[in-house]
């Protein structure tokens, strides 16, 4: 049997088809509150000062919804909060922007009142969360950021959520960002989890061509925001902040992809990689599911590029330089670009020959 990964994080229990069955349910009611009105708005179907459209808008794209979502994970109660709250929210704002003005009573008058009171609130709290990322990420700037930090920072919010929801995803990306971007200095391979570690740094020129793109992107902006001040201010203010902050993201990526390796960590009888690529990738394999590596040539590059809408099921880690290694699993193909894809791949089959060994001893 293959090994298992410590500490199995709980998936959600919400069925992907209840999602769909939201889309359609949120698409259907944007054609009739736009189009189709007067099929909800029947005179004989009003009672009190609820009319009938008011209360099956609010049944169909709020309440059952949040109640349907929160009986799926009545067993996690923050998650089923969170995903109340925002279930919650997108229904309002679906009524905001589809139900006709002119038709609003006083029941939907006072809820959509209620919405503007909850949304500086929730603003609020968005701002207070992320200085407070920004605020434990600085106390390390002064020394090299060791990713078991974020663990750290992360664990109460995967505990409840779980670590594959894309909450946690999302923050997790957003610390490295902060981190990479802002940390005076830099973690060493021997910082991170693993025995042996193997660079993509200098393949097809990957750090040098983010550093490119940063320099390339950044230094016009102070005469762009000069012409385009004459033009719009607003306008002006709005593309600068967007190119700083896409010059961070690329700064970072040039710093995160000197340092975050890709490793091999023993796990009892198994091996796993972990397939760290910038900022944005962080990912663990078990060596026991990669069924094949070999080292590509041009003629495999090549072929994927004319092989058009058939190559874009390979996953792809490379950053700005290009793939020179394959990694194939039962369900998946992953194409990596590390410095020395020779030296990986008989890394990877050294373990996995050591593993089948044990397992025919035994």
């Amino acid at each position: 049997m293959h090994a298992q990964i410590e500490n199995p994080t709980p998936l959600s229990r919400v069925p992907a088809a209840f999602w769909w069955c939201l889309v359609v349910l949120h698409s259907a009611y944007a054609v009739l509150l736009t189009q189709r009105f007067a099929w909800l708005d029947a005179p004989n179907w009003n009672f009190a000062n609820f009319r009938f459209a008011e209360f099956a808008t609010v049944l169909d794209l709020i309440i059952l919804p949040a109640l349907i979502y929160a009986w799926f994970e009545r067993k996690k109660p923050k998650r089923a909060a969170l995903g109340v709250l925002m279930l919650t929210g997108l229904g309002l704002l679906a009524m905001r922007l589809w139900y006709p003005q002119h038709a609003l009573g006083p029941v939907m008058q006072q809820m959509l009142a209620w919405r503007e009171l909850l949304w500086p609130v929730l603003l609020t709290l968005t701002l207070l969360f992320e200085l407070y990322l920004v605020m434990k990420i600085a106390k390390h700037l002064r020394k090299p950021m060791k990713e078991g930090a974020i663990e750290l920072i992360l664990a109460p919010i995967a505990a409840s959520l779980g670590r594959e929801h894309w909450i946690v995803k999302w923050i997790s990306i957003e610390q490295r960002f902060w981190i990479y971007t802002l940390s005076r200095k830099l973690p060493q391979f021997d910082d991170f989890v693993g025995s042996h570690h193997f660079s993509y740094s200098k393949q097809n020129g990957n750090a040098s061509n983010w550093l490119g793109f940063f320099i390339v992107n950044l230094a016009p902006t102070p005469i762009l925001h000069l012409i385009l001040h004459h033009i719009d201010t607003t306008l002006a203010w709005v593309t600068t902040i967007l190119t700083l902050l896409s010059s961070a993201w690329m700064w970072a990526e040039y710093r995160a992809c000197q340092c975050r390796p890709i490793s091999l960590e023993a796990l009892g009888a198994d091996w796993r990689m972990h397939l760290r690529y910038g900022v944005l990738s962080d990912r663990t394999l078990l060596l026991s599911e990669i069924q094949s590596a070999r080292v590509l040539n041009w003629q495999d590059l090549e072929h994927a590029n004319k092989a058009g809408s058939r190559a874009k099921k390979i996953t792809r880690y490379c950053g700005m330089g290009d793939a020179n290694l394959e990694l194939k699993l039962a369900q998946e193909t992953i194409w990596l670009g590390v410095d020395e894809p020779a030296a990986l791949r008989a890394a990877i089959l050294e373990r996995l020959s050591t593993r089948e060994t044990v397992a025919v001893e035994g």
